[in-house]
């Protein structure tokens, strides 16, 4: 419940655009909805209660497997090919994830976001349509679709800690003028996180 929360939280503060929609658990259809619920609950019944599927996997890791396939069906409802009769397995074809993949490209994800989509997307059907192989959709036609994409990773800025001390320190500041208690409370998380990090930064081999 906690990691369902946690990820429709996150899909309904993003911005309203289609093509970047992640459907919220209440919005899957039904057959969808049933298998993931059956595949996340405890097995059993009575006093014997066995483990579920997930039981391995921390909260943030469900909810994260929950929102990739819930950005899956979000491409399916924007495209017009959500059909609630076809069951999970059957949406999943070569030709699809080709255009999921296209999608994620026009909305500019990087290669490593449409990667972890992938895998995510992969996590969840192994939930939802369990005995199914769907190896291929990271390897379609035998080839890493890493090898497709553009893995480059983003460059960023550095700076010195010292600017960074200096900025959490007016981030704290700032806080402080604001009358709303979230906001407040908030800014002085981040402000008080980066200017501690900035003094006693971890680190590599932390």
């Amino acid at each position: 419940a906690q990691a369902q929360r946690a990820a429709e939280e996150r899909a309904v503060s993003r911005a309203v655009d289609p093509r970047r929609r992640c459907l919220p658990l209440a919005e899957w259809p039904k057959a969808d909805r049933r298998r993931w619920q059956n595949a996340v609950a405890p097995k059993g019944r009575g006093r014997v209660t066995g483990r579920s599927a997930v039981a391995h996997l921390k909260p943030d890791t469900v909810a994260k497997y929950m929102e990739g396939y819930g950005r899956w069906l979000g491409f399916l409802q924007w495209r017009g090919g959500l059909d609630p009769a076809m069951a999970p397995g059957e949406r999943v074809t070569e030709a699809t994830v080709a255009a999921y993949i296209d999608a994620l490209l026009e909305v500019r994800n990087s290669g490593h976001a449409v990667w972890n989509r992938l895998q995510e997307l992969k996590a969840a059907l192994k939930l939802v349509a369990p005995g199914i192989d769907f190896a291929w959709l990271l390897y379609p036609g035998g080839v890493d679709v890493r090898q497709r994409l553009d893995m480059t990773r983003r460059a960023f800025a550095v700076h010195h800690p010292r600017k960074l001390y200096r900025w959490g320190f007016d981030l704290m500041k700032t806080a402080l003028t604001l009358t709303g208690p979230r906001r407040r409370q908030v800014m002085l998380r981040d402000g008080l996180l980066i200017a501690l990090l900035a003094a006693r930064a971890m680190r590599l081999r932390s």
